[in-house]
């Protein structure tokens, strides 16, 4: 045995080990084991990759997307829908629209 060593420590063990050989044995096989409180991966640090990856790609194809969108809403989009507006309501939409600012 070695320096601090518990002289009845194996034997504790033994017993132990006994104990817990009698309880397996005793336990049924076919029952459902309780759900445990444990994480969907052990080391988060897997995961993290992934993610970095994912978030370098949209930010790079950010600018790339949402510049043509942009022109897309403001040259396209929004004269369409003023034109309608003008036309379905003439008065109430110019008075509105003297009366409001078009960005914010």
């Amino acid at each position: 045995m070695g320096y601090g060593a518990d002289p009845g420590a194996s034997s504790s063990r033994v017993e132990l080990k006994r104990e817990l050989e009698a309880d397996m044995a005793s336990e049924d096989r076919n029952e459902k084991a309780e759900p445990a409180m444990v994480p969907p991966v052990a080391n988060p640090g897997i995961i993290r990759p992934p993610f970095v990856y994912l978030s370098a790609i949209v930010s790079l194809w950010l600018p790339v997307t949402l510049v043509p969108a942009e022109a897309l809403m403001s040259l396209v989009v929004i004269p369409r829908e003023e034109r309608y507006l003008e036309r379905r309501f003439p008065s109430e939409y110019l008075a509105y629209k003297a009366s409001v600012r078009r960005w914010l």
